[in-house]
């Protein structure tokens, strides 16, 4: 590795809040509470490493907390496409609703997700949106919590979807409550099949793989 090479390396481990250069000492590595855990890179990494599960946990609560209140701005700011958009997805996860994780309704599920936080009308909970991927291709990758597991969760979708259509913000914030239910029970077990998570763990986020693309709308 030449030296300009290993001092893009260190920059970019600086930017994650992975290192710190020091004059005198080198480089130091941080403490995990000055990691910057919502970049895509840190999250990849951490979910392929041994605290997988913690990472898992992490995300799913997160997101319940986070998704209710995007669901009132998306209610608000989404574009009428958009609107329509959720619609479709809500419609299509309904129609395809089964056990197990198939890769299809996976994408799907995840760009509903990923819509509801972008265009919430704020840009942490936008930024946010990356973190939902990472979180749907671990569970379809191990299996961490049945995928839309009762009929109460897809009617939660479809209506959320058309309260958002309708712009109706606390229909909205409600029917995501419900689905915000459904990812803290999918935290809650997520230690039980902590067995399936055991991969060997990159050597830095850096060298982790991008994510799938989303189909933009």
């Amino acid at each position: 590795m030449t030296r300009s090479s290993a001092r893009d390396v260190m920059h970019q481990l600086e930017t994650l809040g992975l290192v710190t250069p020091r004059r005198s000492v080198g480089v130091v590595v941080n403490p995990q509470e000055l990691w910057n855990v919502g970049s895509a890179r840190v999250i990849r990494w951490r979910l392929a490493g041994r605290r997988a599960v913690q990472q898992f946990s992490e995300l799913c609560m997160l997101r319940a907390g986070v998704e209710p209140l995007a669901a009132v701005g998306a209610a608000k700011h989404a574009p009428q496409h958009v609107r329509q958009r959720l619609v479709e997805l809500a419609a299509a996860l309904g129609a395809g609703r089964s056990g197990g994780f198939p890769p299809e309704l996976v994408e799907l599920d995840t760009e509903f997700h990923m819509l509801l936080l972008r265009f919430s009308g704020n840009s942490f909970f936008a930024s946010f949106a990356a973190s939902v991927q990472e979180t749907a291709r671990l569970r379809g990758r191990h299996g961490l919590a049945p995928f839309l597991p009762t009929g109460e969760l897809v009617r939660a979708h479809l209506d959320l979807a058309q309260a958002i259509l309708d712009g109706d913000g606390e229909a909205a914030e409600a029917h995501a409550g419900l689905i915000a239910e459904g990812l803290r029970k999918a935290a809650g077990a997520a230690p039980a099949v902590s067995g399936a998570l055991a991969a060997p763990h990159p050597a830095s986020p850096l060298a982790a793989p991008r994510p799938a693309s989303v189909r933009a709308v």
